[in-house]
């Protein structure tokens, strides 16, 4: 039995020093250009490495050394008014994939997680001329073509995107 342990949150508190350490870890390795693995080796960062890595998922290169940032980010956000389960508060929609986008503080924390991605990538070479052409491919014509859209007779279906809003309400 921990902190909210019915939602799934790890029992032991994630302790701001610890996300900030697995910060600095981050930009130190970014800053560097690779990750290190738990035999000390140093791989390459690669975007997938990072992205992996910062999930702590199975592709992650080292769990231990750099944490479950973005994860526990969002468990620290949706339990910051009773992180140790002292007043019994339910946590935050942050705790849940399906809600976390209700809270206004997930896209302020998705903007510090793209903030390491951004570090990663402003040190990627640019695409070369080369690197964009396509071999014996040309493209000769390309149109798009709204289908089953209603529209006034005059509107002309090809090449304009048209967008519309529907409201559908339903009674719970």
């Amino acid at each position: 039995s921990g902190i909210n342990a019915e939602y799934g949150i790890r029992s032991q508190l994630i302790l701001t020093d610890v996300l900030q350490r697995n910060k600095e870890r981050f930009f130190y390795s970014l800053a560097r250009g690779y990750l290190e693995c738990p035999n000390s080796v140093k791989v390459e960062v690669t975007m997938d490495r990072l992205g992996n890595t910062m999930e702590a998922n199975m592709g992650s290169v080292n769990k231990k050394l750099y944490g479950n940032l973005h994860n526990d980010g969002h468990n620290v956000l949706a339990t910051i008014n009773d992180p140790d389960g002292r007043y019994a508060v339910d946590p935050g929609p942050m705790v849940a994939n399906q809600v976390a986008p209700k809270d206004p503080v997930f896209y302020r924390w998705h903007k510090f997680v793209d903030a390491i991605f951004e570090a990663y990538r402003v040190n990627l070479q640019p695409y070369s001329v080369d690197d964009l052409k396509f071999g014996d491919i040309v493209v000769d014509h390309i149109e798009t073509v709204a289908e089953d859209f209603k529209t006034d007779k005059n509107q002309n279906l090809v090449n304009n995107l048209y967008t519309y809003m529907m409201e559908k309400r339903y009674t719970i």
